[in-house]
């Protein structure tokens, strides 16, 4: 069934995606759209040959982050379908928290704001949130 919203079918815009439209959440997309500045971020360091790299990043990955964590809490009942975009986002910020520990990146300031905040919410989430996150999951991973 093919529902026609303007000029631009559902349908054939999610073949084209190739992505749910469900999943297209105002969250979900200013995930990837950080995520995608901070690979370019790096890619200009490596290839540029500069260090601004590791602490401009993890920056970013705590404002984003908080906004995440902020527009959760703001309306729960309503947002719990981004609650995916949030723990990807805990599980790549506590990757690099991990890897920064073990001598990969620099240990600096944002990188402990970072790593404790994404301990924070790890153990906060675990507390509150525990049935919906595991819904979520199941419904992620049939």
């Amino acid at each position: 069934m093919e529902y026609n919203c303007g000029c631009i079918s559902l349908v054939s815009m999610e073949k084209h995606c190739g992505k749910n439209l469900i999943e297209n959440t105002l969250t979900n997309r200013i995930t990837r759209s950080v995520i995608h500045v901070c690979i370019l971020l790096f890619t200009i360091n490596v290839v540029y040959h500069l260090s601004f790299a590791p602490f401009t990043i993890t920056i970013i990955f705590f404002g984003l982050l908080l906004v995440l964590v902020g527009i959760l809490f703001t309306n729960y009942k309503k947002q719990k379908r981004n609650l995916m975009p949030l723990t990807w986002l805990i599980f790549i910020t506590s990757g690099i928290f991990i890897s920064s520990s073990l001598g990969l990146f620099p240990m600096n300031w944002p990188m402990i704001v970072l790593g404790s905040i994404a301990v924070a919410f790890i153990v906060v989430s675990t507390i509150w949130f525990r049935k919906d996150i595991l819904l979520e999951w199941k419904k992620r991973f049939h």
